[in-house]
């Protein structure tokens, strides 16, 4: 069976294979499922007023089903966590232009870090939602996790934050970035630094001079990497119908002078190398002594569950597909290509 992304004679269908078809740890969807909606409804009545397009764009984020796809082994309490930062990041990835105001200021960043610093601090009522809805988090946060998990929450966010700062600034200058620029920067997007974190709740605390060794480091980066292929696949065809061209899909297009099915391939192609790669880094983990190696097996499984979940949640959510373009059955991966977006 040829795996290959494919589009028909006129162009206007394709088709996103399984990229991970012999990856070690196979996806599932936490038995919590319902718990985790029903608990984001009750955070979403609590928060400040949404304007009708963010809560349009939640709405088909389907967040639960991120959640318990990417988190299948997390019990309620931890579950909970997630759910409540999933808000948050939606509405930071999506509306990039908002992250800046008319001076140039990171305002929406800064409210967050500031929300971190004291989420026992009420918020302005004048406030940016972000304020609330990160306080609504961050309190979950401080009760569910350890204060070194929340230390290193606390520098993942800043991070991520600051990336989406600079993906703004990019965006509005309409800088080109060649392919080595461009997944170098976003090694530290789409929340993984974040997400990251999130797999060791459930574990005591793997030791610092261990979550910083250079094999650990390795093996995020390329998880980062895999997923950003994943997500630029999946979100290509809703980018390039509204002009965002910040895509590695696009970018090969323009610069190695590809059609789709050519960019797809070669998102295909390296991704597979990726994951082999990430295989072999991590037969080469050294040892720590049995009690610290479970926990950092542990902790491989979950980032291992992370990209498989995440390729799960893509198929299904509305996210990438809310009927417009997907053809057939969900778990086909066929999709209508939305018209291209021309400027006026």
């Amino acid at each position: 069976m040829d795996s290959r992304p494919s589009l028909s004679s006129e162009g206007k269908i394709f088709h996103i294979p399984d990229t991970l078809e012999k990856w070690p740890w196979p996806a599932r969807i936490s038995p919590h499922i319902d718990v985790v909606k029903a608990d984001l409804a009750a955070l979403m009545k609590g928060y400040p007023k949404l304007e009708p397009k963010a809560l349009k764009m939640l709405a088909y984020a389907d967040s639960e089903l991120f959640t318990c796809c990417v988190y299948p082994g997390l019990n309620e309490a931890q579950l909970g966590v997630v759910i409540a930062f999933c808000p948050l990041g939606w509405l930071v990835d999506e509306a990039v232009e908002e992250l800046l105001d008319p001076r140039g200021t990171a305002a929406v960043p800064n409210i967050i870090m500031d929300v971190l610093r004291d989420p026992f601090k009420d918020r302005p009522l004048e406030e940016h939602p972000v304020g609330e809805i990160a306080r609504q988090w961050w309190l979950r946060v401080v009760k569910e996790m350890t204060p070194v998990a929340v230390k290193r929450l606390s520098d993942a966010t800043e991070k991520w934050l600051l990336f989406n700062t600079l993906q703004t600034k990019l965006s509005l200058s309409c800088v080109d970035e060649t392919i080595e620029d461009y997944l170098e920067r976003r090694n530290i997007d789409v929340c993984m630094l974040v997400c990251m974190v999130f797999a060791e709740m459930g574990d005591a605390d793997i030791p610092q001079e261990v979550w910083e060794h250079t094999t650990l480091e390795t093996v995020r980066s390329l998880m980062c990497n895999i997923i950003l292929l994943d997500n630029d696949m999946f979100s290509y065809n809703k980018e390039q119908a509204r002009g965002d061209y910040h895509n590695s899909l696009h970018i090969m297009m323009r610069d190695q002078h590809l059609d789709l099915d050519g960019a797809f391939r070669w998102a295909v192609e390296r991704h597979w190398a990726l994951q082999e790669e990430y295989l072999k880094t991590l037969a080469k983990m050294p040892s720590w002594g049995l009690e610290i190696d479970s926990k950092v097996d542990r902790y491989i499984g979950g980032l291992g569950r992370i990209i498989s979940g995440n390729i799960t949640y893509s198929v299904l959510c509305r996210r990438y597909a809310d009927g417009r373009e997907m053809i057939g059955p969900h778990n086909n991966r066929v999709f209508e290509l939305l018209p291209s977006y021309k400027p006026v």
